[in-house]
């Protein structure tokens, strides 16, 4: 056995053989020496021991397997990648933290081949990757630390930063069934996903959406998805996604949504909302994946008695769109009742309006849109000739309804959240989405043209059947449980809705 180098001083360059590591990237070489130096924002391993003509990788092979009992060539993921650096070239002149290059733990989980920006050295290198099981590096650190040959401070941060390695391998392990994914707020919560490190699928029959979407959420995100073409509805087309994608858990947004367009066509509303989660919960259930995440609505507290709005209030609808919400939270209910295997999220949230701020993503419905916001932008920019507000004479405060508007950025981010609610617990949860404050129409009206400095003419007209006064959300049990609040206030929103728009009108 012959000892590579203890420390600065005595270090040669017959002895540069080396493995070195940050706090993201450990890298084990020694059973009997773990005691670690800090160098320049880098954890290096200052000893190692080798046997004569063995390398270094044979080194940590046979080391590991003495110290762990463990074959390095027998891993499962999530692993850990262990490098070799080997230096033939040396100026003793400069001291050995200028020649630390480090190598992170993945290529595409975190930047790969990190240099540190030090003065210009002749090199020659080359790696050499064998593969650690992270649950023997943990029990390789706990070990280190109960014989005190780590500090527990150290101790500490490395055991974080390899649970948060843990969980980036888990997410990309993790293929999450968007439908609907290519919608409004579809398409914000698939670049959550993708930018979380979320393998993402996405099925939608474009019904109120456009293909370029595809690649718009890719461009924004820098990452790659899978696209269906597809009707929830259709049995068939889930089954053959299930089959090949192996879908881990579903966040489905797939549904008619216009309340107006709901009281006017109500057997529309109830054979495509019902039937789509029926047929999709049918053939998740075959297939034992039981991560559900649905978007629900505030509409299913029908007109509340008070506010703001808690999950515990009683549950109404005034309008079929609501009643479709409501009625899939009662089979959701149902279905997690009679299979405690099931995860469930269900997310009502409130008014979601704004658009992402690169303004590639935001609401464009097909025809006239349904709903204030998409209206208010296409008055704005000439394409309707007037806004009808519906009713000024509700008891609030000008008269016209009042709304929690939240920003989709916000509420894409609850997703996130409510995904990785249903990967790590089991049961039945339900969360209010939105800001906790209430805005009334003219009162977005005329933020909106104050932020964009334009003109949006209005009318008042009749109220508009189904519709309640005022709606706003309490969050608290979302922040308490999920960790997610929103953040995004409503000038945030005004700004960036026009700011999409005008981005399409360029295009």
């Amino acid at each position: 056995m012959k000892e590579i180098f203890i420390n600065n001083d005595n270090l040669q360059e017959k002895d540069l053989d080396y493995t070195v590591t940050r706090v993201k990237a450990l890298i084990l070489n020694s059973k009997d020496e773990i005691l670690l130096a800090y160098n320049n924002y880098t954890y290096q391993f200052p000893g190692g021991h080798l046997s004569d003509n063995e390398t270094l990788e044979e080194c940590l092979h046979r080391e590991i397997k003495e110290e762990l009992g463990t074959d390095l060539e027998i891993t499962t993921k999530p692993f850990l990648k262990i490098v070799a650096f080997y230096k033939n070239y040396f100026n003793s002149s400069k001291n050995v933290k200028s020649i630390i290059y480090y190598y992170s733990l993945t290529t595409d989980l975190l930047p790969n081949f990190l240099e540190t920006n030090y003065d210009s050295l002749e090199r020659e290198t080359d790696f050499s990757l064998s593969y650690l099981h992270i649950d023997y590096l943990k029990n390789f650190l706990l070990k280190a630390n109960s014989e005190k040959t780590i500090d527990d401070n150290i101790t500490r941060e490395m055991l974080y930063a390899i649970d948060e390695f843990t969980e980036k391998v888990r997410r990309k392990n993790m293929k999450i069934l968007v439908t609907g994914g290519l919608g409004f707020i579809g398409s914000h919560t698939c670049c959550s996903l993708l930018e979380a490190n979320y393998d993402v699928v996405v099925i939608d029959n474009l019904s109120n959406a456009k293909k370029d979407v595809v690649d718009k959420i890719k461009t924004i995100t820098g990452k790659d998805f899978t696209f269906y073409e597809e009707d929830v509805c259709n049995e068939e087309a889930l089954e053959e996604i299930f089959t090949k994608e192996k879908i881990d858990a579903v966040i489905h947004f797939a549904a008619y949504k216009a309340v107006g367009e709901s009281v006017k066509k109500p057997i529309m509303y109830y054979e495509n909302n019902l039937i789509s989660t029926l047929k999709l919960l049918k053939v998740m259930q075959k297939h034992n994946c039981k991560r559900f995440v649905f978007s629900s609505s505030a509409t299913v507290y029908g007109s509340p008695k008070s506010l703001p709005i808690k999950e515990d209030f009683p549950l109404s609808t005034t309008n079929p769109y609501g009643t479709t919400k409501l009625m899939i939270e009662k089979i959701l209910k149902d279905v997690e009742e009679s299979d405690n295997e099931f995860a469930i999220t269900i997310l009502r949230y409130f008014n979601p309006i704004g658009a992402h701020p690169s303004g590639l993503l935001g609401e464009n419905p097909q025809g006239i849109p349904n709903n204030l916001m998409p209206y208010i932008v296409r008055v704005a920019t000439g394409e309707l000739e007037m806004l009808s507000v519906f009713g000024n004479d509700y008891d609030t405060v000008d008269g016209t309804g009042v709304r929690d508007y939240i920003h989709v950025v916000d509420l894409a981010n609850g997703h996130l959240k409510a995904i990785e609610k249903v990967l790590k617990d089991k049961g039945l949860f339900t969360y209010n989405l939105g800001t906790g404050s209430g805005y009334s129409v003219l009162q977005l009206v005329n933020t909106f043209k104050e932020v964009n400095n334009v003109d949006v003419p209005y009318k008042i007209v009749d109220r508009r059947p189904g519709d309640i006064a005022s709606c706003y959300a309490d969050a608290t049990k979302a922040y308490e449980e999920l960790g997610w609040k929103a953040t995004l206030g409503i000038e945030q929103m005004c700004r960036d809705s026009y700011n999409y728009i005008l981005k399409q009108k360029e295009e």
